[in-house]
């Protein structure tokens, strides 16, 4: 009853009629949910204002992202999706994210951004340093054969930049203002480099943008989807 009651003016009625409150751990509960209910989609809200709203929150989403066999989207800001920066790299998971950043675009009418983020070489200690140039010249090699060819929708931009992951995605998502970043969840890269984990988690704490996190093994998601799982809580609310 209180959640209705703290939803009932900000969402429509349809969605009410339909809510279902369940007790457990929230990815546990979404996860069996989704298998449930055959759904295609989890959007969390992403914004809180309480520090416990915030860990909560953060704390679910960042579960999602490593256990959720859907693409996961977590939102903020306004709704209104007109520029979506696609992240990748050569990995198993680029194709899904690719598909799903296409349909969006063009469920949208949004315009797309290819990104592709080349990390520093490890320094270790004893190791010969291998060639910084070669390196950047292999890796960016094989992004324009197997990645920019994944995405279909025609006349995208495509970027490739060197340094950090995580604090890279964030600059070019602001410089740019992005309203969508999308991110392929469990990819690794030539040097075997996890997207997810560190680099999602940390875009998932920052948020500058609402945020797609597709598996490696996820349908793709698009006009046509089924079944969607929102998720309110009421301090999110």
């Amino acid at each position: 009853m209180q959640v209705g009651a703290a939803l009932g003016s900000r969402v429509p009625m349809a969605v009410l009629e339909n809510l279902a409150v369940h007790r457990g751990k929230p990815a546990a509960v979404l996860n069996d949910s989704v298998a449930t209910l055959g759904a295609e989609l989890v959007v969390l809200g992403g914004k809180h204002h309480s520090t416990l709203g915030r860990w909560l929150g953060g704390s679910t989403a960042v579960s999602m992202a490593r256990t959720a066999l859907v693409p996961v989207l977590v939102t903020v800001g306004a709704p209104a999706i007109r520029r979506v920066l696609l992240t990748l790299d050569p990995s198993a998971a680029a194709r899904p994210a690719a598909a799903a950043a296409d349909r969006y675009a063009a469920l949208f009418g949004a315009e797309l951004r290819g990104l592709s983020v080349v990390e520093p070489l490890a320094v270790l200690p004893e190791v010969p340093q291998q060639d910084t140039t070669d390196y950047y010249r292999r890796w960016e090699e094989a992004i324009a054969r197997d990645v920019w060819p994944l995405i279909r929708t025609s006349g995208v931009g495509t970027v490739v930049r060197h340094g950090p992951a995580l604090e890279t995605i964030l600059r070019e998502a602001a410089d740019w203002h992005a309203d969508l970043v999308v991110v392929a969840s469990h990819g690794k890269g030539p040097v075997k480099r996890v997207l997810v984990g560190s680099v999602t988690e940390g875009l998932i704490n920052h948020l500058p943008t609402s945020l797609l996190v597709v598996p490696a093994g996820a349908a793709p998601v698009g006009p046509d989807a089924g079944e969607l799982i929102t998720v309110n809580r009421e301090e999110q609310a």
